[in-house]
């Protein structure tokens, strides 16, 4: 339990410098109470409501008035038939995508994310879009002419070996 607890902190909170009094956007307040390998679609479902039309048997789209959160869905155990992901029940959360829409987009710094934890990559085929990634957090994300444009959770590396084979 610790262990999923640390998880939380690690995707939403050691990129954060603790001495920043900045005040989170509301979506993202809401974004970091979704626990990975631990929240279900149940508990998504009674922050965001029903999802907008659930596509397949993993992946769940909610609109919000802020962006479009993403959820991907554990299908099961390891060992189990289709089975790609994370050794967890079916149903609980695997990986978060929120896509920010361009009134809820802000600069990376009212996020708490102290940009050199992450490696950057500049994207070739869009000018002023960058790609910042720590697999060792789980997060990477896309800064669009300076703000936030889209955030990406899945577990960090601490959970390899949760990852089925």
């Amino acid at each position: 339990m610790k262990k999923l607890v640390l998880v939380a902190v690690l995707l939403f909170g050691t990129f954060v410098n603790s001495a920043s009094a900045t005040k989170f956007p509301e979506w993202y307040i809401k974004l970091k109470k979704i626990e990975l390998l631990k929240s279900t679609e149940s508990d998504v479902v009674r922050l965001y409501g029903e999802p907008k039309a659930p596509k397949g048997k993993i992946l769940r789209t909610f609109e919000t008035k802020d962006g479009d959160l993403s959820i991907t869905l554990s299908t099961g155990k390891c060992g189990t038939e289709y089975k790609k992901g994370y050794d967890v029940n079916a149903g609980v959360v695997e990986r978060v995508e929120f896509s920010v829409n361009k009134k809820g987009r802000v600069k990376p710094e009212k996020l708490g994310i102290d940009l050199s934890q992450f490696e950057k990559f500049e994207v070739d085929d869009v000018p002023g879009v960058f790609f910042y990634q720590n697999l060792d957090y789980g997060i990477h994300f896309y800064v669009e002419r300076g703000v936030v444009s889209s955030l990406d959770f899945q577990p960090s590396s601490e959970y390899d070996e949760l990852y089925c084979p």
